[in-house]
């Protein structure tokens, strides 16, 4: 009989599963969401984990995830020994469907806050504002506007990317106010 050995590539995976655990990820999200502990064979949480692993390690689309961890040591990743065949797609699916009843901006937004104490960062001022907005159709430019036009043809065709009144931010960060000035 020869002697095997088996190599495993597991990149970034156990340095991001030890900072999940910092944070207290599982636990965290365990306790925001309502679920039936009896039922589940893996917490929302371990399942949520996952696909936080799989997004920065792989990309690997939801329906391959177990594709993904067939190679590395669940024991080592979730201090408990889970099968790839558990972190189906329905099994994903139904953790996505939890975090969503719990309204995941409050699970992100209480994550973030033990991020933040963990390292010891100061909180003087917080500020989440998660709101987006689209504007569909065609609209006719004042004469009196200042449009960069690099910025303009890099940006979604129907959004306009000048205003010939106020400040405000483009999606590059660059702030054009209406005196015609980069600030």
């Amino acid at each position: 009989m020869s002697d095997q050995i088996l190599t495993l590539h597991v990149g970034p995976s156990q340095l991001l599963s030890k900072l999940c655990d910092e944070i207290e990820l599982e636990k965290t999200i365990n306790d925001l969401v309502k679920w039936d502990s009896v039922r589940c064979h893996l917490s929302p949480g371990t399942r949520i984990k996952a696909l936080v692993l799989n997004i920065l390690c792989s990309g690997k689309p939801l329906y391959k995830v177990h594709e993904f961890y067939q190679t590395l040591d669940s024991e080592m990743l979730f201090d408990t020994s889970i099968s790839p065949d558990q972190l189906n797609d329905d099994a994903l699916g139904r953790a996505l469907d939890y975090l969503h009843e719990a309204e995941a901006w409050k699970v992100y937004s209480t994550l973030a806050l033990k991020a933040l104490k963990k390292l010891n960062l100061p909180i003087g001022v917080l500020h989440n504002d998660t709101t987006s907005i689209s504007v569909y159709g065609e609209y006719k430019q004042p004469k009196d506007v200042f449009c960069n036009r690099k910025v303009q043809r890099n940006a979604i065709k129907n959004t306009e990317v000048c205003h010939p009144f106020n400040s405000f931010s483009t999606m590059r960060g660059t702030v054009y106010s209406s005196r015609h000035e980069k600030r």
